[in-house]
């Protein structure tokens, strides 16, 4: 899940009483600021941001972009569940990823989630329109167009008290020397054993001879791409993950 603000200039800071006032004035000069935050990002603490002195009076929220895999996994966790709901709720539009490698009923069962998630955290909304299922090198000017006008919501729902450090953890094997073929072995195992935990994603960097790939894993899909430049390095994302299963798949 990719969650990404679009804000726009209300006018130049020019206070230096803010702790934040050098981040603020590196991103003057620039009609919008793009801010992607981590996939566990909490939601309000953007918007909570935003409305308070002296933010509010120098920038404005655009456009608010939920991105989501096209072939999102059917089951998650309660917690899980409410990380996604969140991210989905106040979005002005929300883009399905990688279409061209899902079913039609994949794209459906996903919508679907989308909207059982909101439903479990007692929001109102139901997506329709404002999903975009479209391969992105098919896009047109009528789905830019779309984007940029999408703005955002504020929509109620109920507040779940989750410590997302708990939820997502996040495990690095670092400087392993893993084999390209081990990797990618191991990946698929680790995916289809429940005892290595909920695992979501495992991506990083291999070198294969004098050459670097980059791996990156789901359920659904394991790719090796080329990189000029790398570490050696695996990241292993997803929930209670069990860190002497996982790597017994990798030795």
């Amino acid at each position: 899940i990719v969650f990404i603000f679009f804000l726009t200039m209300r006018r130049r800071p020019s206070s230096t009483l803010f702790p934040y006032t050098t981040l603020f004035r590196s991103m003057c000069g620039y009609d919008r600021v793009l801010i992607e935050p981590s996939g566990i990002f909490d939601v309000d603490d953007f918007f909570d941001a935003l409305h308070e002195e002296p933010l509010d009076r120098w920038y404005q929220i655009g456009n608010v972009i939920t991105v989501v895999d096209a072939s999102l996994e059917k089951t998650l966790s309660k917690e899980a569940d409410y990380v996604l709901a969140s991210k989905v709720a106040n979005a002005g539009c929300v883009l399905l990823s990688k279409t061209q490698d899902a079913s039609e009923e994949e794209i459906r069962q996903t919508v679907a989630h989308l909207n059982r998630a909101l439903q479990e955290i007692h929001c109102s909304r139901v997506l329709k329109d404002e999903v975009i299922c479209k391969d992105w090198e098919d896009f047109t000017e009528k789905e830019f167009k779309k984007i940029l006008e999408s703005g955002y919501l504020v929509e109620d729902y109920e507040k779940l008290y989750v410590d997302q450090d708990e939820i997502f953890q996040t495990l690095f094997f670092m400087d392993e020397k893993i084999a390209v073929s081990k990797a990618k072995h191991a990946a698929k195992k680790i995916f289809a054993d429940p005892a290595c935990g909920g695992v979501l994603r495992v991506k990083g960097f291999l070198q294969d001879g004098k050459n670097w790939l980059e791996l990156n894993a789901t359920q659904h899909e394991i790719s090796l791409k080329p990189i000029g430049a790398g570490q050696d390095v695996l990241i292993i994302i997803g929930e209670k993950l069990n860190e002497e299963k996982i790597r017994y798949y990798l030795e």
